[in-house]
């Protein structure tokens, strides 16, 4: 979940989130629960209407500076 949160930061996911009153107000977009859900669901997303060769495109993408070759 950490490093999806962080990466939903440095793509600035949390500012096109639709969140409830109370929950924008107590900082919603900045907690790493709601971030990391966000990321997930927008691969999600992808996966669903693009297909699996795009949501990996996509992944590997946000992934690159994480991951060890």
């Amino acid at each position: 979940m950490k490093v999806l949160a962080q990466i939903a930061r440095q793509i600035r996911l949390g500012s096109y989130l639709y969140l409830g009153k109370g929950e924008d107000l107590s900082r919603g977009r900045e907690k790493s629960s709601i971030l990391a859900d966000a990321l997930e669901a927008l691969i999600g997303a992808v996966f669903t209407d693009s297909g699996l060769e795009e949501a990996t495109r996509i992944i590997a993408d946000l992934f690159e500076s994480r991951l060890k070759v």
